[in-house]
């Protein structure tokens, strides 16, 4: 296999873990953590999180939430870690029907971003 093709099926891979990163994601049920990136129960549509919880810009794609999560940081880390050293889906959360005990979700529930 060429240098190409290993560098195309890496690519391939991380962009496969990043989409399954934000579908295993779990719901956001309470405040002690706060998510990066939200997207509705069972929809693949991702959101970032901006400035105080209350702002959410749609991701065109995996590898969209991957670079604005390097460019803008995390809302809290994960062990000290960032997206620099981890998936962008790691610091995401579902969030289902209003209420759900977590603030971004609430915010994100009330939002036309949620479609709701």
């Amino acid at each position: 296999m060429s240098s190409q093709s290993n560098l195309i099926a890496a690519i391939a891979i991380v962009g496969t873990m990043a989409r399954a990163s934000a579908a295993l994601a779990g719901p956001c049920t309470d405040n002690t953590w706060q998510p990066t990136f939200v997207h509705n129960e069972g929809e693949t549509a991702i959101f970032y999180v901006g400035e105080g919880g209350a702002t959410f810009t749609p991701m065109a794609s995996p590898e969209t939430a991957q670079a604005t999560c390097r460019a803008r940081g995390v809302r809290n880390t994960i062990n000290g870690q960032t997206c620099t050293e981890r998936s962008w889906g790691d610091f995401a959360c579902s969030c289902g029907d209003s209420p759900t005990g977590n603030s971004t979700c609430d915010a994100f529930n009330a939002s036309p971003a949620s479609g709701r």
